[in-house]
């Protein structure tokens, strides 16, 4: 389940300016693609925890900067701390921008 909210960014944001920041915590749990967690891609030694976490970000459209936000899913590994996330999570961030851009209509 996610949860979305956005709002207008003044025009002088500036136009290639991308943020994103965690707004919330979740609980851990392992990620997992069978019954083993998954192994860090990154250094290779840690697990990776899932949990879901709510992130804003700006993001540029047609209609001028719009700033989102959005829960979904996010993988940490344990040993390294590198956060990543999957196509689910980009389908949510997706639908948050189509949301805002929408409103603003």
């Amino acid at each position: 389940m996610s949860t979305h909210g956005c709002e207008i960014v003044p025009p002088d944001a500036g136009k290639h300016r991308m943020t994103c920041m965690p707004l919330g915590r979740g609980s851990g749990q392992a990620m997992t693609n069978s019954d083993e967690a998954a192994t860090c891609d990154f250094c290779r030694r840690g697990r990776v925890l899932k949990s879901t976490q709510k992130i804003g970000f700006y993001q540029w459209t047609e209609k001028g900067y719009l700033f989102c936000s959005a829960t979904i899913p996010v993988g940490a590994c344990d040993q390294c701390g590198m956060k990543s996330w999957d196509d689910a999570s980009e389908d949510i961030i997706e639908e948050a921008v189509r949301r805002a851009c929408t409103d603003q209509s």
